[in-house]
């Protein structure tokens, strides 16, 4: 899936989740620009981990506060289950 592709799956979560229509941007501040509590993001966590059949690592991830680090998150994900998959294969 490309950077994309998943950017745009990301923005349409974040509008359906949070109901909004305004512009979502790689540099879209997640709270400072949405607006988002604690317990919205823990939801749209689970949203962008059942989507994608990811899981995120806490203990490892890098500091998400924009749009596109929720993105970058979301590759380094799937890049690492897709070498998961290899390693199992």
């Amino acid at each position: 899936m490309t950077q994309d592709a998943v950017l745009d799956e990301v923005r349409r979560l974040f509008r359906e989740k949070l109901e909004r229509t305004e512009t979502i941007e790689r540099e879209t501040g997640i709270a400072t620009d949405l607006g988002i509590d604690s317990l919205d993001q823990l939801s749209i966590i689970v949203e962008i981990e059942n989507r994608f059949e990811i899981c995120f690592e806490p203990d490892g991830a890098q500091p998400v506060e924009t749009i596109g680090d929720v993105v970058d998150e979301i590759g380094r994900c799937l890049q690492r289950k897709q070498q998961e998959d290899n390693d199992h294969a």
